[in-house]
């Protein structure tokens, strides 16, 4: 049976996407001497490119933006240094995450997170969304100084738990990090369904809205199979 989930940041709780989107448009606002003359559109479209679904360092981030845009030297300092301020405060969660956890909590399922990344980006997210009471455990891949999807990470989040693997099950969008290392950490793994990644090929179930979460780990405690549990 099913004892602990444990779940990616980016993409699976955080709607990346959708807050990345709220973020420039306001850094704009906050930096228009700076961006002058520079389109929103345009501005946005590069932000989303050169972040490559969260896998480019911010500090590089903004270094590519000052060069594609011909900025001031330096300029992308001051940009990054607002990335890490403001960021935070425009955190998005995907639909019913607050419900979802609760449910699984209220079900006697100890949670954890696992994310990769900074200590000094990925806590204030965290802290932006308010989601650290649903967890018993939360590991950044910098703190740790090991990232996913090396197994340690995962098994380092289940001791913490007091789990074991075949008791656990990971929720994430990333098919290498999250779904290829929790399934060779021994756990199964549900893969946040996305646009960005391929569909991988060793993922237990399969979810569209987090909501649908509880659902799904009913029928893995049932042994169904993937393609029963998606229907």
């Amino acid at each position: 049976m099913i004892e602990s989930i444990l779940f990616d940041l980016d993409g699976t709780l955080l709607d990346r996407h959708g807050s990345l989107i709220i973020y420039v448009h306001r850094q704009i606002e906050r930096h228009s001497a700076l961006l002058n003359g520079i389109l929103l559109d345009d501005y946005l479209a590069k932000v989303i490119e050169f972040d490559a679904q969260g896998h480019t360092a911010k500090d590089k981030l903004f270094q590519q933006i000052e060069k594609h845009f011909d900025l001031p030297e330096r300029s992308w300092d001051l940009l990054f240094d607002d990335f890490k301020t403001h960021f935070p405060d425009t955190c998005v969660p995907f639909p019913a995450m607050h419900q979802t956890l609760r449910r699984l909590q209220e079900r006697g399922l100890s949670l954890g997170l696992i994310t990769n990344g900074s200590k000094a980006l990925q806590y204030p997210k965290i802290d932006g969304l308010g989601i650290r009471l649903y967890f018993g455990a939360i590991l950044v891949s910098e703190a740790e100084g090991i990232k996913k999807p090396d197994p340690e990470i995962f098994h380092r989040a289940l001791r913490k738990l007091g789990t074991s693997p075949e008791n656990a099950v990971f929720v994430g969008d990333n098919p290498e990090a999250d779904i290829h290392g929790a399934a060779a950490a021994g756990m199964r793994a549900v893969w946040m369904q996305n646009s960005w990644w391929p569909e991988p090929s060793d993922v237990n179930a399969t979810i569209n809205r987090l909501s649908e979460l509880p659902e799904v780990i009913d029928k893995l405690n049932m042994g169904q199979t993937q393609s029963e549990s998606t229907g």
